[in-house]
């Protein structure tokens, strides 16, 4: 009993922390700011690596 409760809580984990990945986008736009979003920058940035 006390197994099945765990594998059950380990495998919600598991299928919880899939989808918690993302890309990051970093950038430099006119003024010079350095920007960090999940979202693309905008075309008049400068994209860092």
């Amino acid at each position: 009993m006390l197994f099945n409760r765990l594998a059950l809580l380990l495998i919600t984990i598991l299928i919880s922390s899939v989808g918690t990945t993302a890309t990051l986008y970093k950038w430099v736009d006119a003024d010079g700011n350095i920007t960090y979003q999940d979202s693309p920058p905008p075309d008049e940035s400068q994209v860092l690596k």
